[in-house]
């Protein structure tokens, strides 16, 4: 699908309306499921990699708010210490 397809606006257009039709918590999925329909469209061998990416970059995510807890857990309770 080309940014310049009349394919692409309708699509674009459709998104965009769903988007501020849907109630806040629904907003982000909604995006993330119209931008991975929007890769398989250009081409489905795209859609393995964004997946990963998506997949690896969460658990990344996941996995630095639990570091983080942690220090701030050890902080609170070393405060008269330190």
């Amino acid at each position: 699908m080309l940014f310049t397809s009349l394919s692409f606006v309708l699509f674009l257009v459709a998104a965009v309306v769903f988007f501020y039709l849907l109630p806040n918590k629904a907003k982000w999925p909604w995006l993330l499921v119209s931008s991975l329909v929007f890769y398989a469209l250009a081409d489905v061998r795209y859609l393995f990699f964004i997946l990963l990416t998506a997949l690896s970059v969460y658990g990344v995510a996941l996995r630095l708010t639990a570091i983080n807890q942690r220090q701030k857990d050890y902080i609170k309770s070393h405060k008269g210490q330190l």
